[in-house]
């Protein structure tokens, strides 16, 4: 199912600010809020209704997802609303957060909010094969570099190995694997890293309910354009017993 008519915004700043402003747009009697423990951790994704803060009108449900904790104080959450009422999310946050306009950001001295609307996909996979199809579409990697702009930036040494041969570019490519390597060493995430690539390559053997409600699974995967099959294919889980109970119990 395509849900990238779904809208994105994405804001960011000290947590202490975000979490004192935004349990103000739920409505605790209601059930969870925007800053329930279960969500803050980065570990869930929240479906809440959410209120105007000044009256508690609600305007509608959202969905949540809180980026997990790499500062001591800076925080991300990506907010997903319905198009019908994002505007009036937009301009509720800009109001709470007293946010001014600069291009497509709004910001202040301290939060920034990203309007993601129409930048993102974001797809709906049900039934007992869901896993096993999303773990056949998605293809870990290992070979990265930093860009510019201190974000990662995938290199697919697969798809170059052509550029390889006629240009000899093994040298640039090793280049490249030592950056990789001091990248995630600065930052101590290998351990994390190999663990990500571990479980995703494995999804295809897991079940979707051995993954309990909402979980959120971060993942560095290659282009899955490069990788369609030229026929319709199958998949099928084959994985059982104690390998699953492993791969599964930190999931639940």
């Amino acid at each position: 199912m395509d849900l990238s008519f779904m809208c994105c915004i994405e804001i960011t700043g000290p947590e202490g600010i975000l979490f004192e402003n935004l349990k103000k747009c739920a409505n605790i009697q209601n059930g969870l809020t925007f800053v329930s423990k279960c969500y803050t951790e980065g570990l869930r994704e929240g479906n809440i209704t959410m209120f105007h803060p000044e009256n508690l009108k609600p305007i509608g449900n959202v969905s949540i997802t809180w980026k997990p904790r790499t500062d001591q104080n800076q925080r991300v959450i990506w907010i997903w609303t319905h198009p019908t009422y994002f505007q009036e999310v937009v301009d509720c946050f800009k109001v709470l957060f007293n946010l001014k306009s600069d291009g497509n950001l709004f910001k202040s001295d301290k939060i920034v909010l990203k309007n993601l609307k129409d930048c993102l996909n974001r797809y709906r996979l049900i039934g007992p094969l869901a896993s096993c199809i999303l773990g056949d579409s998605l293809k870990t990697t290992s070979t990265l570099t930093l860009a510019p702009d201190d974000s990662i930036m995938e290199v697919d040494t697969s798809i170059m190995e052509v550029d390889i041969v006629q240009e000899n570019l093994s040298e640039k490519v090793e280049t490249v694997r030592r950056a990789v390597g001091e990248y995630y060493n600065q930052r101590g995430w290998i351990e994390e890293l190999k663990k990500q690539n571990e479980l995703l390559e494995e999804l295809r053997n897991i079940e979707a309910a051995h993954f309990g409600g909402n979980v959120v699974l971060g993942g560095l995967v290659k282009d899955p354009r490069f990788y369609m099959p030229s026929i319709r294919t199958k998949s099928i889980t084959t994985l059982t017993g104690k390998r699953l109970k492993d791969l599964s119990a930190g999931l639940v």
